[in-house]
């Protein structure tokens, strides 16, 4: 199993990555699979975590074994939260919160599930 390594994650909060998950926060939160050249496959759950987008991650990270999930959003459901987390910690996943995010409440939840945890320095967790 790959793991991640602090050089590739701080590559990836660094900017130019990320153009395409810092737009418009969506109304719920979206959960997509970043396509990914080489490495742990890149996890994006962006905006309001609500009930069933911990079926939806679940889901979608099926089969997934080595991942950072990356995060963006003003919190949500806390028990969907806690769920996705379960997930992430159950699969050792990475957590990371991207550049100028706002990680609040569910989405601090999810993220200190992380086996390592990342945040860009112009992140702020709440």
């Amino acid at each position: 199993m790959h793991k991640t390594s602090i050089a590739s994650v701080r590559a990836l909060l660094g900017g130019a990555a990320l153009a395409v998950v810092v737009a418009t926060e969506p109304q719920a939160a979206q959960v997509d699979i970043l396509e990914t050249i080489d490495g742990p496959q890149i996890v994006m759950i962006a905006g309001p975590i609500e009930d069933g987008n911990d079926m939806v991650f679940a889901a979608r990270t099926r089969g997934i074994e080595d991942a950072i999930v990356l995060l963006r959003g003003p919190g949500g459901s806390p028990i969907a939260a806690m769920n996705i987390g379960a997930v992430i910690s159950e699969r050792g996943f990475d957590t990371a919160i991207v550049p100028y995010a706002e990680c609040d409440s569910g989405c601090a939840l999810v993220w200190l599930a992380g086996a390592e945890r990342f945040m860009a320095p112009t992140a702020r967790l709440n």
